[in-house]
């Protein structure tokens, strides 16, 4: 095998030195991620809202009875506000 550089070789690898399009694939990439960020987040605080909801209402409906209702059903509204926003 000689050391003389192949003709064909060299025009293969020539495609190879040519600059990628970085720039472009970090902006798109960037621009999904935060589009999924916001979605999730979106959908994070609906969930967190309707089961702060749900667990006031089902605290509230149980603990009718109880003396101290008005405090409990604060206290579980303000805990699952706190764990939604976690």
């Amino acid at each position: 095998m000689s050391d003389e550089l192949d003709a064909a070789l060299r025009r293969r690898f020539a495609s190879a030195t040519a600059a990628l399009a970085a720039e472009e694939f970090v902006a798109r990439t960037a621009a999904r991620l935060a589009a999924r960020r916001r979605w999730l987040l979106n959908a994070r605080s609906l969930t967190g809202l309707a089961a702060t909801i749900a667990g006031g209402l089902a605290t509230g409906l149980a603990a009718l009875r109880l003396k101290h209702a008005r405090l409990m059903v604060m206290g579980a509204a303000a805990v699952s506000v706190w764990v939604s926003l976690m």
